[in-house]
């Protein structure tokens, strides 16, 4: 039996939501040679199979033997324009959109659904993958707009129809690519036509701002497309004044292979519909697709390139087999946090790590984010204990006792507070990770912190490292906290503990788990103790960053902190070590910060990206604190930023030393 043809109707599940979409296979497919792929998405209200029944495209895949597929959106409860409240279908456009989600009401991810829907259909048929195109109608025209920025990678061609850019806000497209935006002369809008436009108002219509017609909005969809996709502001009209006229863009730098163009079409006694020959006197599928099927995916011939699906995060892409990919799941919400990377995980290089490497196969490939919740009853308590010479505030967490695997104690650096490991981004992500795991958690100050006192005329005010229990007050602290916590019943003598400090409290980390005989130490951020490294055979794990700026760290205390793992493994004594690298900077990294939304953490992408802070893979090419610099210096030439607290922009700046790998605790190690 041959592959069944015509109308088909497939499912699929995205972040645990099923989605549908619709298929048109000619009757003159047989599987024997690639064909083109051509995506057509509906309006408001709309779904992917009403515009199978009537737009005419399925009639144009008929006949020139390529494969349509309708999608369809989900239904929202939206608020439109600012007080009309409806429950409708929608693309999730959002932020750049002219509608918002009621409260409780979750958008969800149709760029995921797209790829991951091109992925199945390359599954099923004989797609040939540098000839995808899409095309979008109404709020389908702003879902092209975003697929022209988001999905540009994987698409030959788009077309975007009486929707597009909303926002006045410049993107950074994947690729740049050819693309086309379609309006009528009498179209203001769902359900509201207007007089129509003179045809010959075109060039006036497209490059003067703030017109009477449609508030402007031509000039702006213009505009944007020629900042999105670098082109020239000067354009070219022809066409047929009777029918349609078509303003033509070029780029300031021609693309490579079939390259690239922008035309804005405006069609003659045209109200706010799709013409597809029977509407209207414009054929719009047949014109699309002769304007679509000239353009090709650049690269696929010299290469074979596979998409890479990452559900619940960040990294998906079109990549070579052997890429290298970054990975990132998106930020734990609803009381949980990350667990494992699920699927193709053996392609990962740590599947147990929010942000991993991922190397691509010569196939498709989807990954999937998984979360582990929380105890629903999660609370870290403040105790006030009595310590060797003060009372001592201390943070803790216990799971019921039948359950505690282990306790692990978290010390913070310099005069930080333990109470910074409940409140930083990265640090708060590994302490979630214990709780979730059935650890006990248990984190408090220094002593010279308490007393605001360098005790020990060290110089600093910071952790103590002598080894001397009898002399070092925060090894007496301990053993006080611990058996208080065991008087209380929290966990037994031989429950295991487990410390792990960042800076001045790494190497505290590694003094109090030799020194009391522990299960294990983990230090961050330091060159490590010689002479523990020296005797201890208590297993230890030492992670360092390569662009350390710290103190007694940089080079040097890199340097030493590796041959001090070098002792330990020439002892055979358990031992790990690791240098961060340096990460690229993935657009949704800021939304990590409570109080930065995706769309605000894509901005700030943006805006660095403009600025050539990043190169072209995204990795950092000026120092954070160049930049943090820069800002203090002149925060006016920062607006994204000002419109943040100061804490939430200290916070920005944090996580950009983290992917730079300064003296700075990283949560994925």
């Amino acid at each position: 039996m041959g592959t069944p043809t015509g109308k088909l109707r497939f499912t699929t599940v995205v972040d645990g939501v099923t989605r549908e979409y619709y298929v048109h296979v000619p009757t003159g497919y047989t599987g024997n040679s690639s064909v083109p792929m051509v995506f057509m998405l509906h309006g408001t209200s709309g779904d992917g199979e009403k515009f199978y029944d009537n737009k005419g495209w399925k009639e144009i895949a008929e006949q020139d033997n390529f494969i349509a597929v309708f999608p369809s959106s989900m239904r929202y409860r939206i608020i439109e324009g600012t007080d009309e409240y409806k429950t409708t279908t929608k693309w999730n456009v959002t932020p750049d959109a002219n509608f918002v989600f009621q409260p409780g009401e979750k958008g969800q991810d149709d760029i995921k659904f797209l790829r991951k829907v091109i992925i199945e259909m390359e599954g099923r048929y004989n797609i040939d993958a540098a000839r995808i195109y899409l095309n979008g109608f109404s709020n389908g025209g702003q879902m092209a707009s975003k697929c022209a920025i988001e999905m540009s990678d994987v698409l030959a061609a788009v077309a975007g129809n009486a929707g597009s850019f909303y926002l006045d806000t410049t993107y950074i497209p994947k690729r740049k690519l050819p693309v086309l935006f379609q309006i009528g002369d009498r179209d203001y809008g769902p359900e509201n036509t207007g007089q129509g436009i003179p045809m010959s108002y075109l060039d006036t219509l497209i490059s003067t701002d703030n017109l009477a017609y449609l508030n402007g909005n031509h000039h702006d969809i213009a505009l944007a497309h020629i900042n999105n996709f670098n082109l020239h502001s000067d354009f070219v009209i022809t066409g047929d004044s009777n029918v349609a006229l078509i303003a033509t863009f070029q780029p300031r730098t021609p693309g490579p292979g079939t390259g690239y163009e922008f035309h804005f079409i405006l069609v003659k006694n045209l109200a706010h519909i799709y013409p597809n020959g029977n509407n209207h006197i414009l054929n719009a599928p047949r014109v699309h697709w002769e304007w679509m099927k000239n353009y090709r995916l650049e690269n696929t011939q010299d290469s074979a390139r596979y998409q890479l699906t990452v559900e619940s995060g960040y990294g998906s892409g079109l990549y070579e087999a052997g890429d290298t990919v970054h990975i990132w799941a998106e930020h734990p919400k609803n009381n949980n946090t990350f667990e494992v990377w699920s699927g193709d995980h053996i392609f990962t290089e740590d599947r147990k790590n929010w942000h991993t490497t991922f190397v691509m196969p010569d196939r498709n490939a989807i990954i999937s984010a998984q979360y582990i919740e929380l105890p629903a009853d999660l609370e870290y308590k403040k105790y006030m204990i009595q310590g060797a010479l003060s009372n001592k505030t201390v943070y803790a967490y216990f799971p019921p006792k039948d359950r505690i695997k282990g306790v692990v104690w978290f010390f913070q650096g310099g005069s930080g507070r333990g109470f910074g490991w409940l409140t930083n981004t990265d640090q708060r992500h590994l302490v979630d990770m214990m709780v979730a795991n059935d650890y006990g958690i248990i984190t408090m100050d220094a002593e010279d912190v308490t007393q605001q006192m360098d005790l020990n005329n060290s110089g600093e005010i910071e952790y103590d490292y002598r080894l001397d229990t009898l002399l070092n007050p925060d090894l007496q602290n301990v053993k006080i906290v611990k058996q208080y916590f065991i008087d209380h019943n929290a966990f037994g003598d031989q429950t295991p503990q487990i410390s792990c400090g960042f800076s001045s409290g790494g190497w505290f980390a590694e003094v109090l788990a030799a020194v009391y005989g522990w299960r294990a130490s983990l230090s961050h951020n330091t060159p490590g103790i010689g002479v523990v490294a020296d005797q201890s055979l208590i297993p230890h794990y030492q992670n360092n960053s390569q662009n350390d700026n710290g103190p007694n760290i940089g080079l040097e205390g890199n340097i030493n902190a590796y041959n001090n793992f070098l002792k330990y493994q020439n002892r055979e004594v358990c031992s790990g070590w690791i240098l961060q690298q340096p990460q690229p900077l993935h657009a949704q990294r800021f939304a990590r910060i409570e109080g930065v939304s995706v769309a605000q953490s894509q901005n700030i992408f943006n805006l660095m990206k403009q600025a050539n802070m990043l190169d072209d893979k995204n990795y950092l090419i000026v120092s954070p604190s160049v930049i943090e610099n820069a800002y203090e210096n002149n925060p006016q030439n920062f607006p994204l930023l000002q419109a943040f607290p100061q804490s939430v922009v200290e916070n920005i700046f944090e996580q950009l030393k983290v992917i730079y790998t300064f003296h700075i605790f990283r949560a994925d190690y």
